[in-house]
């Protein structure tokens, strides 16, 4: 599904302390990969969270693009934003590990 047909999000809520949290970023194309971070770490911050970023070499493509400008466009500042998207999704796990480890 593409973010474009996904459900616009709620503002994140976590209960619990605030999470410790990596991010892992390979930046060979530094804009796109900056503009994804960036869209994550708004979120995380949403809930405190304590983020960690390292650099490694290479890359794992989860989702490929045709085109450099498809790359850019999932990177922007809007809710069509791969990071946003994917924090999002990390939050959701975590509750769901906090609500079921009760």
């Amino acid at each position: 599904m593409s973010t474009k047909d996904s459900p616009e999000r709620e503002p994140a809520r976590l209960d619990g302390p605030a999470p410790r949290l990596l991010i892992i970023q390979a930046p060979y194309y530094a804009g796109v990969v900056g503009g994804m971070r960036t869209g994550a770490e708004r979120v995380l911050a949403e809930v405190e969270g304590k983020v960690t970023t390292v650099d490694v070499a290479g890359a794992f493509e989860l989702l490929t693009v045709d085109r450099l400008e498809q790359a850019e466009a999932r990177s922007r500042d809007d809710r069509m934003n791969k990071g946003v998207e994917a924090a999002h999704a990390l939050l959701g796990q975590i509750a769901l590990k906090r609500r079921w480890a009760a």
